[in-house]
């Protein structure tokens, strides 16, 4: 988070939050009729091989689950995937916009190999998708992240169906992927923008 404090009307302070605490950095004051400059997003659609990153990351047993994640995921989007990023396979993209204005584009389902675990990305908020995980198996559920160590320890049909719901839910709330809906609640806009910035 930045925060553009004025000094006078030729500096400026911009203060934000690090891992070791608080940057304070100087720059050149913004004329009064110009708002301070978002962040763009970091994680957005690439050019690289999806099978060269499972290749890079994945144990023999993980690249068989992810060959099964990846089925799941066409099914349920009728995409291809694509890498978002270095290291999330994505599915589909939709566009978000937070109440300050920010807008970006994400993927409206994928996954990705973290050491020892896969992580799926999804919401489960509603009543019937935390019924869903309740039935799942042996995993851990983050804001939007899913994690589990093999495929072997879930449900594979309920997974699905966690995904699905999921990708119904993101198209609900963003009913085009061109035209945000200004609408939507600032703590979803926060999950779903964390789903890409990991």
């Amino acid at each position: 988070m930045v925060d553009f404090r004025p000094v006078n009307s030729n500096v400026r302070l911009l203060v934000g939050r690090t891992a070791l605490g608080v940057a304070l950095t100087i720059s050149p004051a913004l004329p009064a009729d110009q708002e301070p400059p978002m962040a763009e997003t970091k994680t957005k659609p690439t050019g690289a091989s999806v099978d060269a990153y499972l290749a890079s990351r994945a144990s023999p047993d993980q690249l068989a689950d992810c060959k099964a994640i990846m089925a799941m995921c066409k099914r349920v989007t009728k995409q291809q995937p694509k890498m978002w990023g270095p290291s999330i396979v994505g599915y589909g993209s939709y566009t978000y916009r937070y109440e300050s204005g920010h807008s970006g584009d994400a993927c409206l389902t994928g996954f990705a190999v973290r050491g020892k675990e896969l992580v799926v990305y999804l919401i489960a908020e509603n009543p019937e998708q935390v019924e869903l995980l309740a039935k799942l198996g042996r995993h851990r559920m983050g804001k939007a992240c899913l994690y589990f160590k093999r495929l072997a320890d879930l449900d594979v049909k309920v997974l699905e169906a966690l995904i699905a719901g999921s990708v119904a839910e993101v198209k609900r709330r963003y009913p085009h992927p061109a035209t945000p809906n200004p609408s939507l609640n600032r703590r979803l806009a926060r999950t779903l923008c964390a789903m890409v910035s990991l």
